[in-house]
């Protein structure tokens, strides 16, 4: 699980530091990374832990959102809030 972790840094880390993609592809295939299950658990679980306005989260959801090798294997659940036409969170949103 640690090693997990830690290469999940090492992905940010390295789009962070180049903002660019083949240097990503190149380490997730060089380290055997694309093809593992548990790694791609793991960034299912950093999507729903991480808050959005992290830059964290940005650079991960670019990833999702440019790496297909990302996008077929790994699932993004956004949560949804019902909000009334006030802009109030309804907390039943099944009535009025």
């Amino acid at each position: 699980p640690h090693t997990l972790i830690d290469s999940l840094h090492a992905l940010l880390a390295l789009y962070s530091e180049e903002q660019t993609l083949p240097p990503v592809r190149r380490f997730l295939k060089d380290t055997g990374l694309i093809t593992n299950d548990l790694l791609m658990k793991t960034l299912e679980i950093a999507f729903k832990v991480l808050p959005q306005n992290t830059p964290e989260y940005q650079n991960l959801l670019n990833l999702w959102l440019n790496l297909e090798e990302l996008k077929t294997k790994v699932i993004v659940e956004q949560l949804q809030i019902d909000y009334t036409p006030e802009g109030q969170l309804n907390l039943f949103p099944n009535q009025p």
